[in-house]
């Protein structure tokens, strides 16, 4: 094999490794936007709860489209089905959990 050849493979494996990060990068900034709009969703709820109203809801849909469209998440049956406040803030907590369990990061870390 020549000199160049051994550059082109190196050059090769280069672009692959800089598309591998920016799909990693891309991954990673996705998640964050789920974990960020569960967070909002919680603090939301804790604002509904602080001014004493009704807690016999469903999830709002404005709390769903901060899940959905702005996070990015496909929301849990489980979830959607729950019909009183402090039970949804309960499941969003162990969802997040179970999300930050799954983070890109701490399976990168476990190897």
């Amino acid at each position: 094999m020549t000199r160049t050849d051994h550059l082109a493979i190196a050059n090769l494996e280069v672009l692959e490794a800089a598309h591998d990060l920016d799909h990693d990068r891309a991954r990673r900034r996705r998640f964050q936007w789920g974990i960020e709009a569960i967070d909002d969703v919680l603090d939301a709820l804790e604002e509904y709860h602080l001014a004493r109203r009704p807690r016999n809801i469903p999830l709002l849909p404005a709390w769903r489209a901060r899940l959905e469209e702005e996070g990015g998440l496909s929301i849990p049956e489980d979830i959607l089905t729950v019909q009183h406040t402090v039970e949804l803030h309960d499941a969003l907590v162990l969802w997040q959990r179970e999300l930050l369990g799954g983070a890109p990061w701490e399976r990168e870390r476990a190897r």
